[in-house]
């Protein structure tokens, strides 16, 4: 387990609902992700995640119930209609701790799936309760890699994940809100500059992306 710095001005983007601005972090207690609903000591820490690219950022929310290679995978594009893309980058250095080889339970956290998302919320947590200056987590995507769980070796890494937490009471780490910016508008995934990119995307995967 390391601390990686993500130095200011560096881009990552988000595959979000509308119903969240680019720089929106997600406070609700529904939903069953890998990392949230997080709860910490003083009730849910809101959350956002996202990738080093447009691909990492698909593939840990769009793409990450997908049954694995060699079966059928299919998204219908209705189901995420009211989605849209973001590119954002946070004007200060962010301070991730790597879920990586260090950590005794990092396969699980990565790679489990979703009968594992209880123990991976609850590992989280604790995780920031231990290190209380941390601004999230960073890890690389499992879905992007056909081999168990592989270390963040440098920022360059193929398939960043990232999971910020905001400010919260007890924690001298998180992100607040006034210190992300956006690199320009949200796109619509029904745009069609928006749809040509998750198409790209389901791809590259072997994923089609329905219309119907």
């Amino acid at each position: 387990m390391s601390l990686v710095v993500w130095p200011a001005g560096r881009p990552f983007v988000r595959a979000h609902e509308h119903a969240f601005g680019s720089t929106e972090f997600d406070p609700r207690t529904t939903g069953d992700h890998r990392f949230s609903p997080l709860t910490g000591e003083h009730g849910i820490v809101p959350v956002l995640y996202a990738g080093s690219d447009d691909r990492t950022a698909a593939a840990e929310t769009i793409f990450h119930r997908l049954p694995g290679h060699g079966r059928p995978r299919r998204v219908p594009l209705a189901r995420y209609r009211s989605w849209q893309w973001s590119q954002l980058h946070c004007t200060r250095d962010l301070h991730l701790l790597a879920l990586d080889a260090g950590l005794p339970d990092a396969t699980e956290l990565v790679d489990g799936d979703a009968l594992t998302h209880d123990r991976s919320q609850q590992r989280a947590a604790a995780l920031l309760r231990q290190n209380l200056d941390v601004d999230g987590l960073l890890w690389v995507s499992r879905q992007l890699h056909d081999r168990p769980s592989t270390a963040v070796t440098s920022l360059d890494s193929d398939g960043l994940c990232l999971l910020l937490v905001t400010t919260t009471a007890g924690r001298t780490g998180g992100v607040a809100r006034h210190e992300l910016a956006a690199d320009g508008p949200a796109l619509p995934f029904a745009s069609t500059a928006g749809l040509e990119r998750l198409d790209v995307i389901g791809d590259a995967l072997g994923v089609t992306i329905t219309r119907s």
